[in-house]
């Protein structure tokens, strides 16, 4: 009787010490899946914030372009190219501005080029900036920086800078100047064939 006994309490001993195993690897296996989880969930959420501020972040550009109808003249662009308006946009030209308007580049005397409280996204502003033909003219308009600065809504600053290089249009000047030599050309010859064909009629 005793051995019988000694027998189910060894094979008890045996099947609790097998349970508190079994109930062992499963809280390890919970713990384990709780803590992937949460760290899975906390970069989730990371990952929304992010997009969610790439989504709601300005980004002002400035630069130079030919005028659409005047291929001698240039104006200065000022652009929110990015997916959330901005706010409290300024702007510092590191260049001497007597050297500017010996070249007749008024933005310096623009108060809009100064400050502009906002500026939706997707939109811009477009300005007169100068004539080629004096910026390129000798001594030339050396190339210079525009500094920005501007917030987001949530008050986050950003700041960039723009090299305005007029240098760089000076061939381009030159080919559209040809373009628009070969275009007055043709027009004169057009002239002179109606004309001719005028006095023959006559």
């Amino acid at each position: 009787m005793d051995s019988i006994n000694s027998v189910i309490t060894h094979y008890n001993s045996a099947l609790t010490l097998f349970l508190a195993f079994g109930a062992l690897i499963i809280s390890l296996f919970y713990a384990i899946t709780t803590t992937k989880m949460a760290k899975e969930t906390t970069a989730l959420r990371k990952e929304t914030a992010e997009l969610r501020k790439i989504e709601t972040t300005p980004h002002i550009v400035v630069y130079i372009i030919f005028e659409p109808h005047r291929v001698t003249a240039f104006d200065i662009i000022i652009s929110n190219v990015g997916r959330g308006p901005a706010y409290d946009i300024n702007f510092n030209i590191l260049c001497d501005e007597s050297i500017l308007r010996s070249k007749n580049v008024m933005i310096v005397d623009v108060e809009l080029f100064r400050h502009v409280d906002f500026l939706p996204q997707g939109e811009k502003l477009r300005m007169f900036f100068g004539s080629a033909i004096e910026m390129l003219e000798q001594p030339k308009l050396e190339a210079f920086i525009i500094e920005t600065s501007y917030r987001d809504k949530e008050g986050n600053k950003y700041e960039e800078k723009f090299n305005i290089n007029i240098s760089a249009f000076e061939n381009v000047k030159v080919l559209t100047s040809s373009v628009e030599s070969d275009i007055s050309r043709t027009l004169k010859e057009i002239e002179k064939a109606i004309k001719a064909l005028s006095r023959n009629d006559s």
